[in-house]
């Protein structure tokens, strides 16, 4: 078995994070790189959705990587306070609540066609 010290744990976690949110990144910028504003600071405000969500404790990758793109084409979602409310409210589960924020959101838009 493979001893690591907390350091070298936290440099395998932090890897992980990168990689993902690089992969994410790429996806975007590949399929909608012309509709992304200040996508410059695209791998920066990813980053940072990341952490929020994890210090959140989202699970679900499904689940984040709709968070990640919805911050790529908003650059204020994450800040809006609105949605920091829904997601910091007590006694409730913030990835929950954005489940039922994407479901609500979708329902308005199959309704309008």
């Amino acid at each position: 078995m493979i001893k690591l010290t907390q350091g070298q744990f936290d440099k395998i976690i932090e890897l992980e994070k990168q990689e993902f949110v690089e992969k994410v990144e790429k996806e975007i910028l590949a399929e909608y790189a012309n509709l992304i504003p200040c996508n410059s600071h695209l791998s920066k405000r990813l980053k940072g959705a990341y952490d929020y969500l994890l210090a959140l404790n989202f699970q679900e990758k499904n689940t984040i990587q709709s968070y990640l793109y919805l911050v790529a084409f908003n650059p204020d979602f994450q800040n809006a306070s609105p949605i920091k409310d829904v997601f910091e409210s007590s006694g409730q589960n913030p990835e929950q609540q954005f489940k039922d924020f994407l479901r609500i959101a979708k329902n308005r838009m199959n309704r309008r066609h």
